[in-house]
């Protein structure tokens, strides 16, 4: 039996997402010889949907299975499906209940949820709600995002270039049910197969996009970022982007981009929360390089390493908005300059960074629909 076990657990974390399937196998073949762990390892990946079709009521009676016989961690998420209404109608009481009990037994995140004012399902209202209308603004109005829809890439690189705004919209594991909606900004520039540009979440992340764009969906290469979530308020979670696959529809005037955004979680070894992406081109690119990303010689900036002061040389062959960003290894924004709009000609620009803490950082030039970046250290 433990062995069973074991091999279910070596494929998960030690082999890629292919293996899930065979993972679940063991777990249940765990749980049909009454395994505590294998059956709570079973409910969990029937939670979230790996290797297996996610079902909540499944995972919500096997999770109570696990917790009336004592296991911490059965209490814990049988507690969340209890406060949250996965596969079980809502309970607060009983809900708080599972989790204290869980929080006794040691169970940390037990402690997370029961401090969080709200259940990560909580009724649709107020500024979700408005954002869901807003996101819904942004797509074709044959498509709904109240429902996680996956999408078939379908994506010309010819076409796609230019600014789009609109909503990431995060799902519960079901896909049922939206429980997160951010801003979203995004410049993309394509030359053939590649894709750069620059990705602006909720006003307070900005990463640079780097792509490749397959028959099989765009292929995103070292772009990741941190941020918090529901089960992780007051600590930062590091999300890979993976993949994506998406579609653009033109209707009318309007060109719309959407569909699903792949995203890991290195801590935990698993993918993250399915993700859909609604936006609506704002600006389309201009010029004979509108759909062109000009590869050019890395942004000259000097000294670096660098102490308070970090110059950069830069030339435009046109007027255009010119602005700077200095970001750190997982996107964080801790330092932006609207330069505003520049005339044609060579430029040299000095950043002062005093207020920035010693480390690896990327400097990014924005100008017009283009970008270019640097890697730098502060001393």
């Amino acid at each position: 039996m433990r062995a069973i076990q074991k091999l279910g657990i070596t494929l998960v974390w030690y082999k890629d997402a292919n293996e899930y399937e065979n993972a679940y196998r063991c777990f249940s073949k765990g749980a049909d010889l009454n395994d505590a762990q294998s059956t709570y390892l079973k409910a969990y990946m029937l939670y979230k949907g790996f290797g297996c079709t996610q079902n909540y009521i499944e995972a919500a009676r096997l999770f109570a299975q696990g917790a009336y016989t004592g296991k911490s961690n059965s209490m814990y998420f049988y507690g969340l499906c209890l406060r949250n209404g996965y596969g079980v109608a809502a309970n607060k009481d009983s809900a708080r209940y599972w989790l204290i009990q869980a929080s006794n037994l040691g169970w940390g995140d037990a402690d997370d949820e029961l401090s969080s004012k709200e259940p990560e399902h909580a009724a649709i209202a107020g500024n979700l709600a408005n954002k869901i209308k807003a996101a819904q603004k942004a797509m074709p109005q044959t498509t709904t995002v109240n429902k996680y829809v996956k999408v078939e890439h379908s994506v010309n690189g010819s076409e796609v270039g230019g600014t789009y705004t609109g909503y990431l919209l995060k799902y519960d594991w079901s896909g049922q049910n939206v429980i997160e909606a951010n801003k979203l900004t995004v410049t993309l520039n394509c030359n053939k197969d590649t894709i750069n540009g620059i990705w602006a979440e909720d006003d307070s992340l900005s990463i640079p996009v780097h792509a490749l764009l397959a028959q099989r969906g765009l292929l995103f290469k070292q772009m990741q970022y941190s941020k918090t979530n529901h089960y992780s308020q007051d600590k930062v979670e590091l999300a890979v982007f993976k993949q994506a696959n998406l579609q653009l529809d033109k209707i009318g005037d309007s060109v719309y981009l959407s569909g699903n955004i792949n995203q890991f979680i290195p801590s935990r070894n698993e993918p993250a929360k399915p993700l859909f992406l609604a936006l609506v081109r704002t600006k389309a690119a201009t010029g004979s390089n509108a759909n062109n990303y000009v590869a050019e010689q890395p942004l000259r900036t000097y000294p670096n390493p660098f102490g308070n002061t970090i110059t950069l040389d830069f030339k435009l062959e046109k007027t255009c908005n010119v602005s700077t960003q200095l970001l750190t290894m997982d996107g964080k924004v801790v330092y932006n300059n609207p330069a505003g709009t520049l005339t044609a000609g060579s430029y040299t620009l000095p950043i002062l960074t005093q207020q920035v803490a010693a480390g690896y950082y990327t400097l990014v030039l924005h100008y017009g629909n283009k970008i270019r970046t640097a890697k730098v250290v502060k001393l």
